[in-house]
């Protein structure tokens, strides 16, 4: 499906230059995602160009000036929308309505919520009337945060994990802008100019922010702009700077059928919405096919300050008007409330039979000239897009844009919710609002101050429930009466509606109207009755809000006011639906209802079956493209434009070297192309070139760069001279050396602001390092341990684990450590640990003693010669606190990992196993027993594990069918028969290796649901030859494994038992003659080939047909012997293209399989590899 928009995309080639590019985002083809059928369109309407330099606006034919579902088409009804009410009315009065503002419904303690589903930002909070002050406090406390950067949480800035392709983590020149810019704002110096150039330096991207510059030098007054340019936007400098301890860690996103919620206080939503006014989220900006956020809004303000070359128009910088009175007034007083997000998917099993309900009409209230907003204490609708916001962020301006934009809190749901599916909605809850308004769609304008007086539940959250219903945007108008789509849209605003059996406060009222009747072309009649049956199955009361239309306020209630006297029920209503489908283009749907017989409502069986069918195919859902708006990336402009090629096109040592011999000369640069230029030097080259220079100016602009300092490559002449002075800087944060240098630095630690460190030991003992480890155990509170010597001792855990140590995080890599129980102390402070272990017995003693620890990551080994001690469970003290596990590497004893689950499973959140089990397999039964029923708490769970089991009957994979494993993720199992290996995995794959792939996977995988093959994750994959590659393998790898890196061909597993078996999988050619014959495939992400495979490493045609299966490759492993020299420099007609291809290696590493009669010399090697640095995996070359 991918391949297939790809293909239909439009592209715009454009001159890029990209200042930072995150390393994991794609640069950005402009593209816009082919448009589907009419019937089932309901994409973002507002196609906006979000990265070119004009900020142009661009239209598809089917893109409208608005992204929501509310009416545009008459705006002069609606200028004067703020008119007084004139209090006219049918149906009963708004008395008789439940209102939960004078009713307010029952929830449990925030303490008492233990649903895995329900992510809380804050520690449980109690909110009362008499304490109506009290905050609510971050999740982690004391500035700690725990960060998660993967498919599953906000990527937030802060993270560790967001780095330049170079490595430097891009938290810190974001914190040198904003702090940089802060500072300006409080000495009431900073211009639209210095704004600008902060957003570009965080985000990586040019703007034109021609709405966000007009409406700050034209629209405002000149105490607005300076107001706003000093004290608000100070506030939003120090919102952003601290999201990592305002936030504590970051929300999850709220993701297609996660049936999630998440909540948060009012401060965390403004200090999430401060790093989108900087466009801090990073891959938001790229929503092409493909792409992580292809499914999500972009909650980044680069859309909204840009405004063409007119600034913007009118409307769209009233809508920055409210938003950016939102940031003034929580400048003024920081709110303390509390919101929540929830997205809620309807059940199949709560669906509705519709053709057998016997409910009666819901109560009605029909009224004209009030606002949806305006109805306190009742769900109010949000007539969505199903890209949530619509087009808040660009042009759109009716129902749902100026929602958002008075009550700005709702903005973050573009951040949190992926694209709304049609038995899916979205509720917002607690939102506050700011504005004032008047007008509507293209005469909006921002009005006043707007004080909100909703009371709040128990947690603090104002009693304002708004629920995101989107519609079908119909762009053949008559498609709407189909069978098919008047069933989506009755079961999108029954979920909208729908409360669950189990509330028992009396039901509020749903304060609703024209929905999906503007730009979506949806009719007024018809979602008038689709609605009214909804809210009666639900069993709510409906205040309809007509917007202006008299006309409709009379012929709806006169309808109502018809089926009522003769006691319709949902049933009767659906029947007229479903009898109306071929009449709409005769009478109103109004008309039809008044005109029609009673008998005529007898729902015969054929109907019945009709409507069974047709609702199946809605509840599934539909796939539905939309457009997407072009990207440009900036070209630095004049001078700058000189001095950043220059810089670009320098290697790292050349620019050192140049700078090392100008440095005055360089003293002259502006303040902006020192950022260019650092960027490009490694941190210890930059202490070393400014270490003499005095500057205040260089000094305050390179910290930002050498807070994250590697000096692990320096000799100790350079530790000598350099880091007395490195220490000096106040701003170094975290530190990479080699161990044997740990005591150099031991003096500066008390004095300096340190807290992470990466030591790198390459001896076979530890002395140097436990000694090292005994000077910074009390001041350092995160620490990576990497052995570059894996076989040495394993022997520092006494080091590590001490009382007084400050450890918050520790990584140790590289090395199994050993300990036992008395050599280790209890550590209160440290929660996340990764370790390497040879057993389960020494996982059961460090959790003993790790009272606090919250993430555990163990990579195991287990020799098949040795015996493991069972874990010692007869004083093993349990912990309430531990919720995240992974557990890698190789094991024999699955029986130990029951016991661990036994005895720590009753918190655990997320599970990860990527665990060899050797010779043992394991099916769905056993793990269900072992593992998932004894961690009730599991919400998320990742599992591949191996097998070679010889004797053993295939698995059944009947046993993942039981209802506790359709709540996690679809399990694939596949048995490779040749290679006696058995492999089990979740999908989506989380690995980045996938180390067993033979022809017998394609026929012979099975799952426990239907599921579709993709690997996206997998970068290195394994192929081994029990039969010849075939051509189908290949294309299947071309198709599922999308961004491949290293594709490696090794042997199966050497069975002692099975020599002959052995003997004959060494013999088979591997590659079958089709694929070596065909060319048409070809795995253009590939960069990496590893032929470690013992045999027909000589072969030529082998080695031709990979090198042309592998067009981009650079990196080659494998032997390369004489016999395989001769053969290319015979193939006189291929010597062009082999010559070509192996020019393109850069790094050449040689496999030795001790044949050292074909052994090339080094001219020979050279004389193939001109331009490859040569490796060796041997030592006697």
């Amino acid at each position: 499906e991918t391949d297939e928009k790809n293909n239909e995309k439009r592209t715009k080639t454009s001159d890029v230059s990209q200042e930072y590019d995150d390393n994991f985002e794609e640069d950005i083809d402009d593209a816009e995602k082919n448009v589907p059928d009419d019937e089932e369109l309901s994409s973002r309407l507002s196609n906006y160009d979000e990265d070119s330099r004009e900020g142009q606006f661009y239209e598809n034919k089917s893109s409208q000036n608005e992204s929501s579902s509310q009416p545009i088409a008459e705006n002069s009804e609606y200028d004067n929308v703020d008119e007084e009410d004139d209090g006219t009315y049918q149906g009963v009065p708004l008395s008789e309505i439940t209102n939960v503002c004078q009713q307010p419904p029952t929830i449990i303690d925030m303490k008492d919520v233990c649903e895995r589903t329900h992510t809380f930002l804050i520690k449980p909070f109690k909110y009362t009337s008499t304490d109506p002050d009290a905050e609510p406090q971050a999740f982690y406390e004391n500035g700690t945060y725990v960060d998660e950067w993967d498919q599953n949480y906000v990527r937030l800035p802060c993270s560790q994990s967001y780095i330049n392709k170079n490595g430097t983590q891009r938290w810190s020149i974001i914190q040198e802008s904003l702090i940089k810019l802060q500072h300006l704002a409080e000495t009431h110096m900073a211009s639209m100019d210095d704004i600008k150039e902060t957003i570009e330096e965080c985000a990586g991207r040019s703007y034109e922010l021609n709405c966000l510059e007009r409406l700050l030098n034209e629209v405002y007054t000149v105490d607005e702009r300076a107001h706003f340019m000093s004290a608000v936007l100070s506030n939003i400098c120090t919102l952003a700077l601290n999201v990592d301890k305002i936030c504590s860690r970051p929300p999850p996103l709220l993701r297609i059928g996660s049936n999630r919620t998440v909540t948060m206080s009012q401060k965390q939503a403004a200090s999430l919405l401060s790093c989108a006014f900087f466009c801090l989220f990073p891959r938001r900006f790229n929503q092409k096919v493909g792409s992580e956020y292809e499914n999500y809004q972009n909650p980044n303000f680069n859309t909204l300050f840009q405004g063409g070359r007119k600034g913007g128009t009118t409307w769209k910088l009233e809508k920055l008007r409210c938003v950016f009175h939102y940031f003034h007034r929580i400048t003024e007083k920081m709110p303390n409330g509390v919101i929540s997000f929830r997205r809620y998917q309807l059940p199949e099993s709560c669906v509705p039979k519709w053709t057998e309900s016997t409910e009666p009409l819901c109560k009605i209230h029909i009224t004209k000239n009030k606002t949806i907003e305006d109805m306190d204490g009742l769900l109010q609708v949000d007539f969505a897009n199903k890209y949530i916001g619509g087009g808040v962020m660009n042009e759109g301006c009716v129902q749902e844009e100026i929602r958002f934009v008075i009550c700005p809190e709702m903005l973050l749901s573009l951040l949190l919710c992926e694209v709304i599916q049609p038995n899916e909605c979205i509720f917002l809850i607690g939102c506050e609002r700011f504005s004032s308004y008047r007008g509507y769609s293209t005469s909006f304008q921002f009005k006043d101050n707007y004080i909100d007086e909703t009371p709040k539940d128990s947690w603090g959250r104002k009693l304002c429930h708004v629920v995101a219903m989107d519609a079908i945007a119909f762009y053949n108008r008559s498609s709407q009466y189909t069978l098919k789509n008047m069933k989506r849209e009755l079961i999108k605003a029954y979920t909208c509606f729908r409360v669950p059996a189990a509330l028992t406060d009396p039901k509020a009222g749903i304060a609703t109207g024209n929905w999906g009747c503007g730009a979506f072309n949806g009719n007024k009649q018809l979602k008038a009755i689709i609605q009214l049956i909804a809210a009666s199955q639900a069993g709510r009361p409906l205040v309809y809000l007509t917007f202006r239309d008299q006309n409709l306020v009379l012929s709806f209630y006169k309808v109502y006011k018809y089926l009522l006297d003769e006691k319709a029920t949902v049933k009767d209503l659906c029947t007229y639906l479903q009898q109306y489908t071929t009449l709409y283009n005769k009478i109103t749907l109004f008309d039809y209802i008044l005109e029609t017989p009673d008998e005529t409502l007898n729902i015969t069986e054929r109907w019945r079956k009709r409507l069974e069918i047709k609702y199946k195919l809605i509840i599934n859902g539909h796939e539905e493209a939309r457009g997407v708006g072009s990207k440009y990336e900036r070209i630095p402009e004049g001078s700058n434009d000189r001095y950043a090629q220059w810089a670009n096109n320098l290697t790292e040592e050349q620019l050192y070297t140049q700078m090392m011999m100008i440095k005055t000369q360089l003293l002259d640069l502006p303040n902006e192309l020192f950022l260019y230029i650092f960027q490009y030097i490694k941190s210890s080259h930059l202490v070393q070139i400014f270490s003499e220079i005095k500057s205040f100016r260089i000094q305050a602009l390179i910290q930002s760069f050498i807070s994250h300092v590697d000096i692990s490559q320096e000799s100790e002449q350079w530790i000598q001279t350099y880091v007395p002075n490195l220490f000096n800087q106040q701003n170094l944060i975290a530190l990479r050396l080699q161990d044997k240098y740990l005591a150099n630095i031991s003096q500066y630690l008390s004095s300096s602001d340190i807290q992470s460190m990466h030591v790198i030991s390459s001896d076979w003992t530890t002395d140097i390092l436990k000694e090292g480890l005994d000077h910074i155990q009390q001041h350092i509170k995160q620490l990576w341990i990497t052995f570059t010597y894996p076989h040495g001792k394993g022997d520092i855990a006494n080091q590590l684990f001490q009382s007084d140590s400050q450890y918050e995080y520790l990584n140790i890599t590289g090395r199994f450590l050993y300990f036992d129980y008395d050599d280790i102390n209890i550590c209160t402070l440290l929660t996340y640990l990764s370790i390497e272990l040879e057993g389960m017995h020494r996982v059961f003693a460090l959790i003993e003693h790790l009272p606090n620890l919250q993430e555990l990551k163990v990579k195991f080994r287990t020799e098949e010669r040795l015996v493991q001690p069972k874990p010692n469970l007869d004083s093993v003290i349990t912990h309430n606190k531990l919720y995240r596990v992974t557990f890698i590497g190789c094991t024999k004893y699955f029986d130990h990992l029951e016991n661990f689950f036994s005895t720590f499973g009753s918190t655990i959140e997320y599970l990860t196993i990527n665990i060899d089990l050797m010779y043992y397999i394991i099916d769905g039964k056993r793990l269900e027993n072992g593992l998932l029923n004894k961690m009730p708490c599991l919400s998320s769970l990742d599992i591949i594990i191996y097998s070679t089991a010889v004797y053993s009957n295939p698995l059944d994979i009947e046993t993942f069918r039981s209802t506790t494993w359709q709540k996690f993720n679809p399990i694939i199992f596949w048995n490779d028969t040749h290679a006696h290996q058995k492999t089990i995995f979740t999908l989506p794959y989380k690995s980045d290796r996938f180390k067993h792939l033979s022809n017998d996977f394609i026929s012979s995988w099975i799952s426990n649901r239907s599921v579709s093959l993709c690997f996206e994750h997998v970068h290195t994959l394994s192929l081994i030859t029990t039969t010849p590659l075939t051509l189908e393998t290949f294309q299947f790898i071309e198709k599922t494994f999308l961004n491949l890196k290293t594709l490696e061909l090794t042997d199966p597993i050497h069975l002692p038992e099975f020599e002959y078996e052995n003997e004959r999988l060494r013999n088979i050619p591997h590659l079958n003659d089709s694929f070596l014959l065909n060319r048409t495939v070809q795995l253009l992400s590939v960069t990496k080939f590893s032929f470690l495979a013992r045999s027909q490493y000589d072969n030529y045609e082998i080695f031709h047909r990979f090198l042309h299966l592998l067009p981009n490759l650079i990196y080659l492993q494998m032997y390369i012997g004489r016999s395989l020299y001769r053969e290319i420099l015979t193939h006189e007609h291929d010597k062009n293209f082999i010559m070509n291809a192996l020019i393109r290696i850069k790094l050449l590493q040689m496999v030795h399989f001790y044949d050292e009669k074909n052994i090339l010399n080094n001219e020979e090697i050279h004389y193939l590899f001109p331009n490859a640095q040569i490796l060796f995996d041997y030592d006697d070359i």
